[in-house]
């Protein structure tokens, strides 16, 4: 299957600038359905997108229209810290993800609207 995934390297940005394009992103795609708002829409973090996406799907929820944005942060230091200041805007970051190893090679944000 064909999935509808934008991945950005974001490895170079800060987390204010990771920050703000996320939100960015939302105000400019996902907003234009007015009765949704940044609650609707999850975050989260992750070392493989295809693998997490497949397990949301099949243990969670299906993805309006497959999109997924994503944002290949520089370390999960960083990643973490976007994604609590994302749940501090208003956006769903699910729970703690404190199971994320602290030397893997890449990290993801991701952004996406469950059905």
């Amino acid at each position: 299957m064909e999935h509808n995934y934008k991945v950005k390297d974001a490895t170079s940005f800060s987390i204010d600038l990771i920050v703000e394009l996320v939100n960015n992103q939302y105000l400019s795609y996902f907003n234009i359905n007015k009765d949704k708002t940044k609650d609707d829409y999850y975050c989260g973090i992750t070392n493989n997108l295809d693998k997490r996406m497949e397990e949301h799907r099949c243990e969670d929820f299906e993805i309006v229209e497959d999109r997924v944005f994503a944002w290949n942060c520089e370390n999960v230091d960083v990643a973490t810290e976007v994604e609590k200041r994302l749940g501090k805007l208003g956006f769903d970051i699910g729970i703690s993800r404190l199971w994320i190893k602290k030397n893997i090679y890449r990290v993801l944000l991701i952004l996406c609207r469950p059905l």
